[in-house]
């Protein structure tokens, strides 16, 4: 005798969206794990200006994304790199943790030719971060690019970014 394998029960399952009905399901089911229940409401965005000392290619690349200023957690994050401090971070998701450790990196790299090495816990997570730390590369290169053919060679200091006075990519050529 075959059996019809079981239907998935995806009208148990509640949306992303609704999160107050799954903390709700998680409480029930979960009731003698759970000591503490808190939700914290929104709240608006703080914001500060690019830093004065942000290299120029990556100030440009931000800017051609639409980041025209940092998260005031970002800024702070940057200063005290910049002062040679630790620095840890703890955000929500999507809160934009990334800048906080890609800009002085790629700082240095563009500056101190230094370089760097990246570890993350989880594949997705550290292919997440590389495609971050491309489209930036892009929209750097990207933003070089757009300036005159007067100053596409100067505008980038490393040698992958020079260009030549056809706007081609020294690196491509």
């Amino acid at each position: 005798m075959r059996l019809a394998p079981a239907e998935p029960r995806f009208h148990d399952v509640p949306s992303p969206v609704d999160g107050a009905l799954l903390a709700e399901r998680l409480r029930h089911k979960y009731a003698d794990r759970i000591s503490t229940h808190f939700a914290l409401p929104a709240r608006a965005g703080r914001y500060v200006p690019l830093p004065g000392d942000l290299p120029p290619g990556i100030a440009r690349a931000l800017k051609s994304r639409g980041i025209e200023r940092l998260y005031s957690h970002q800024g702070e994050a940057w200063s005290a790199v910049r002062r040679g401090e630790h620095v840890v971070v703890v955000t929500p998701t999507a809160s934009g943790k990334s800048l906080c450790y890609l800009l002085p990196v790629l700082a240095d790299a563009m500056t101190a030719k230094s370089k760097s090495l990246f570890l993350f816990p989880t594949k997705a997570l550290a292919q997440d971060q590389v495609a971050e730390l491309l489209e930036l590369n892009r929209a750097r290169r990207s933003a070089c690019m757009a300036r005159s053919s007067s100053a596409i060679r100067t505008c980038c200091t490393r040698p992958s970014c020079r260009t030549t006075p056809s706007g081609r990519s020294s690196s491509s050529s």
